[in-house]
């Protein structure tokens, strides 16, 4: 039951990758999409299910409170993102000369404040 990606050997008595205790968050990365379901098991325990999106496409990581197993995903603004035209729009070819990045003198960077849902405000 080895992933390829995993070296491993066979067990004779057990299996190293069942989960024998009901975890309370499980992560499923690469995902198409952000999403989470709250699954209950026979016996009341509750695992929050969490799909995780591919980072380069998304450019989104995800934020878990476990207090109150709370979630949601947190969006970065990047060079590379799709243009509205789609994957065409993508600048695969970009340089650090092409863009000061705002650092030239005198130039301030403007703040940006994250929010849980997705929007950016930028002052």
């Amino acid at each position: 039951t080895c992933p390829d990606t995993l070296g491993c050997y066979p067990y004779i008595d057990e299996d190293p990758f069942i989960l024998r205790d009901c975890p309370h968050v499980y992560f499923c990365g690469n995902q198409k999409r952000f999403e989470t379901k709250l699954v209950e098991g026979d016996q009341g325990q509750k695992t929050l299910v969490v799909c995780v999106p591919k980072f380069f496409d998304s450019h989104q990581v995800v934020l878990v409170n476990l207090k109150d197993l709370s979630c949601f995903p947190v969006s970065f603004a990047t060079l590379l993102a799709p243009s509205a035209g789609g994957e065409a729009g993508r600048n695969l070819d970009y340089t650090p000369e092409e863009d000061s990045g705002g650092e030239e003198e005198g130039e301030e960077l403007p703040d940006v404040n994250v929010t849980p849902d997705g929007d950016d405000d930028m002052e």
